[in-house]
């Protein structure tokens, strides 16, 4: 075997070790990309755990949380304020998934799967009541989002 040939033989030996490490890293990407999505979403269902267990284990707060729902005004300052802190809990955790959505780092399945929740939610009048109140905190992008569902829910 020439030099020549040798060196041919090396250039094809370390391209196909590229093209296997390509291939390898591809893989290792995917599967860290799901494992994020993974933990993404469990760290969703967490929040929501948390925000759901305070009001079902403490009867005031689930009174707040009726109460305030169904019409904000009549609450005392004191719960206004926890119902509106309560509300800007559950709003995060929905902008976070819309948020992820949208930037390809989440599922669209878990937002559409909550958007129901969502518009069940900003149907209720003092829900409606907070968010017109609360402009602040959220982007653009996920105000125009809750305006759209509300408008849905009015028709």
């Amino acid at each position: 075997m020439t030099l020549e040939q040798l060196g041919n033989l090396g250039d094809f030996v370390a391209a196909v070790a590229t093209v296997v490490t390509l291939a390898y890293l591809a893989l290792q990407i995917r599967a860290s990309a799901s494992a994020t999505r993974a933990a993404s979403h469990q760290a969703t269902t967490d929040s929501f755990i948390q925000a759901n267990l305070a009001i079902s284990q403490n009867a005031e707060l689930a009174r707040i949380w009726v109460a305030g729902c169904a019409q904000r005004s009549p609450l005392s300052a004191e719960d206004r304020q926890r119902f509106d802190t309560l509300l800007l809990s559950y709003f995060h955790i929905f902008d976070s998934i819309h948020y992820q959505a949208h930037a390809g780092t989440g599922e669209r399945e878990l937002l559409r799967a909550e958007e129901r929740s969502i518009a069940t939610l900003v149907a209720m009048p003092g829900v409606r009541e907070w968010w017109a109140e609360n402009p602040y905190a959220f982007s653009t992008e996920f105000r125009a989002y809750i305006d759209g569902l509300i408008a849905g829910a009015a028709r």
